[in-house]
């Protein structure tokens, strides 16, 4: 077992593995229709509710005075200057600035998030063989990165791994955020994540019992998703493709991520492709999974290397003929295809976008847009991070 450590320290320029200057909302669930008047709300309540929403309104670096924070959250301007001077002693915001008035008067003192206030545990568990953990500020820079590999993951590395950062934590913790491929139910137990070799592992409450810290387990690309989106386009419809051992995907529609009644929303590695194809581990024949998984495609490639060209362009194929499915059912028009480069090339993007276009109306969806991920393989540890945030100031 090896690891690799990178450190950034706080207050300095952020690494190249940071995510800086990113100008997004918290990712925010939607909720039912008479959700606020199913209870009653006690005064408690009424200032935890409006504490948030002042907090809301700086995130993620916004500059509000007293009265901005009165006018936009709809509160009374002496219950603005309380929810201010209680952020201010718990060192949450600071006073970054005056701002300019014109008139008589007194210029009025603007506020800010303290960004570096609280850190944030992320570890993604997307590939079996290596474990990456993060500690971050609320904003998602990475302020260090652990990598931890091994033989095949386990519920131990998790926890250890946890414990690491944890240990080199230097400002209070927020949360724990923990990305897992398979299905993941809102609880935070992972039903079913075969690559892991794992079913009805309760991984949420092994880690907040182990280290008594609010927890939250998300599949991986429905967070890649979110974090892709928050940082590109908050008004799109995307769809995250990860393609490595196996095929997943993570759908964001109208601002929502798509998870289904049974949380298996964008297990699409598993639909039959071709009934005649290679026999799949799950059982039946022809699974997108055996077309387009990049384990599958690097052995045949290296089974016959001169015929990479045409392996690649057929892989691309079939998956942009399943997501074309995907684009019509869900009107998504940014798709992103996150693999390992060697594989998952400009020839695989290029053949999937073809495909989508081949088997889409153009007159209805346009030209789909394919790319890579902007934030490369940071895509998890920003999106877990949001949810995280999004958790205690929703």
């Amino acid at each position: 077992m090896t690891t690799s450590t990178n450190h950034s320290a706080r207050g300095k320029q952020p690494s190249a593995d940071s995510v800086d200057r990113i100008d997004c909302r918290l990712y925010e669930p939607p909720r039912h229709a008479g959700y606020e008047s199913v209870r009653s709300f006690s005064p408690e309540d009424i200032r935890k509710r409006n504490r948030r929403s002042a907090l809301r309104l700086l995130y993620p670096r916004r500059l509000l005075s007293r009265a901005d924070i009165a006018k936009l959250s709809g509160i009374s301007k002496s219950s603005a200057s309380d929810i201010v001077s209680a952020l201010l002693e718990d060192g949450l915001i600071r006073e970054e600035c005056v701002k300019q008035k014109h008139g008589p008067g007194k210029p009025a003192v603007a506020f800010q998030l303290a960004a570096d206030a609280r850190q944030i545990i992320i570890v993604d568990l997307s590939n079996e063989h290596k474990l990456v953990g993060a500690l971050t500020n609320l904003v998602g820079d990475i302020q260090q990165r652990i990598e931890l590999h091994v033989e095949q993951i386990t519920t131990d590395d998790v926890l250890a791994l946890v414990g690491r950062l944890r240990d080199t934590a230097d400002a209070p913790l927020l949360g724990i955020g923990l990305s897992s491929p398979g299905i993941v139910d809102g609880q935070g137990t992972v039903h079913a994540a075969p690559n892991l070799g794992w079913h009805n592992v309760p991984l949420g409450d092994m880690v907040e019992d182990l280290y008594g810290i609010p927890t939250r387990v998300d599949n991986n690309a429905n967070v890649a998703a979110l974090g892709e989106w928050q940082f590109v386009d908050l008004t799109s419809n995307l769809a995250y493709i990860r393609l490595a051992r196996g095929v997943g995907a993570g759908t964001i529609v109208n601002g929502c991520i798509v998870e289904g009644s049974r949380f298996a929303a964008g297990e699409i590695g598993h639909v039959v492709v071709d009934e005649q194809g290679t026999m799949c581990r799950c059982g039946k024949r022809g699974c997108l999974e055996t077309l387009t998984s990049v384990e599958r495609l690097r052995a045949r490639i290296e089974a016959d290397p001169s015929q990479r060209e045409r392996i690649i362009t057929q892989a691309g194929a079939s998956l942009g003929r399943v997501l074309s499915l995907m684009i019509a059912m869900n009107d998504i028009d940014d798709v992103v295809i996150d693999g390992d480069h060697e594989i998952i090339d400009d020839l695989f993007l290029q053949s999937a976008q073809f495909s989508i276009n081949e088997h889409i109306n153009e007159e209805l969806f346009g030209r789909i847009s394919v790319r890579y991920p902007r934030l490369g393989n940071r895509s998890s540890i920003f999106g877990e991070c949001m949810a995280t945030v999004g958790d205690h100031l929703r």
